[in-house]
């Protein structure tokens, strides 16, 4: 198991109590159901849901495809979206712990495969995008949903506050990075959106349980740059007394070419 590996599942079984909710309250409904009209579900796919986590995305998709396939690193995370399923009546959810860079299936396995919020999180992106479309059979659709990179000076400071909020926080990719992964890797892009999402900085903070002096520095930074600008890469504003910045959600949908 590599160090980072560790570090996720540290993280995320500290999360996993919470993470339904938060990824409720900041999934965006819109952003989730325009992702899942663009793959056109006929009701017969056999459907694998990388890095799942507490199965938020899968769980939409669950009642209108044959069967899902919830995989992820993190036993807590699995469990906690396990119950959520079955408080929402899903009876055809399967679950595996795995890791999405060495995936325990055969080529070819899915109709499709999706993954949401997960790519900033992989030490090794290419190795993921690479298991994801060998899973995925000929023609077969693959979604990738995440949060995008900052541009220009504001990446690198951006990445920095990242990391101080959750160390399991590798690096933001661009489109164009996305998109030369779906070209190495046989992908034709049929669908890509960026979306604006709202975050609110306490509740942000509150996830990953941030040391309080972690807090104070980020939340103080976060203050100067509502005035001041260029400190966080975050271009923080103020909203009803409290600070927020928006992400900006990349959705990508393809097809694995024949």
């Amino acid at each position: 198991m590599s160090e980072h590996l560790d570090i996720i599942k540290k993280e995320f079984t500290k999360q996993s109590k919470m993470f339904d909710t938060y990824q409720s309250a900041h999934s965006k409904e819109r952003f989730n159901r325009v992702a899942i009209e663009k793959l056109h579900l006929t009701g017969y796919e056999s459907v694998l849901e990388v890095a799942a986590g507490t199965c938020s995305l899968g769980r939409m998709i669950a009642p209108d495809v044959k069967n899902i396939t919830e995989l992820d690193a993190t036993e807590a995370m699995l469990e906690a979206g396990k119950a959520e399923n079955e408080k929402a009546g899903i009876t055809n959810a399967g679950y595996v712990i795995g890791e999405a860079e060495a995936m325990p299936f055969s080529d070819g396995s899915f109709d499709i495969v999706v993954s949401r919020l997960a790519f900033h999180h992989f030490e090794d992106v290419e190795k993921a995008f690479s298991e994801m479309t060998r899973v995925l059979r000929p023609g077969g659709r693959l979604l990738v949903a995440d949060m995008l990179a900052r541009e220009g000076s504001d990446r690198e400071k951006a990445e920095h506050y990242e990391r101080l909020r959750d160390p399991s926080h590798v690096r933001c990719l661009d489109c164009e990075e996305f998109k030369s992964l779906a070209e190495k890797y046989d992908i034709a892009v049929e669908w890509e959106s960026i979306t604006a999402i709202e975050m609110e900085l306490d509740s942000w903070l509150e996830l990953t349980g941030a040391s309080e002096d972690k807090r104070k520095n980020i939340i103080s930074d976060m203050k100067r740059d509502t005035t001041e600008k260029n400190i966080t890469g975050f271009s923080p504003y103020i909203k009803n007394g409290k600070i927020f910045f928006d992400h900006r959600w990349y959705l990508l949908i393809g097809r694995k070419k024949v």
